[in-house]
């Protein structure tokens, strides 16, 4: 999809808004989709700027009441 929208001008946003289910859950909870990419190329591994985003989201989102 990316060569046919270079090719034909056609400007694309990559877009996760939940940060493929990272800011969906608190840090460290297993998933289904999570246990799935453990140990492939999609397995995402959290630095520590990620778990701390990650709970400021939570604390943000709790303050909140969504």
């Amino acid at each position: 999809m990316l060569a046919y929208c270079k090719f034909h001008g056609i400007g694309v946003i990559p877009w996760s808004p939940l940060a493929a289910g990272d800011l969906a859950r608190p840090v460290g909870t297993e998933s289904v989709r999570l246990n799935a990419s453990r140990g492939t190329e999609f397995e995402r591994k959290l630095s520590e700027a990620d778990k701390s985003l990650s709970l400021a989201v939570s604390r943000n989102s709790r303050t909140r009441r969504v």
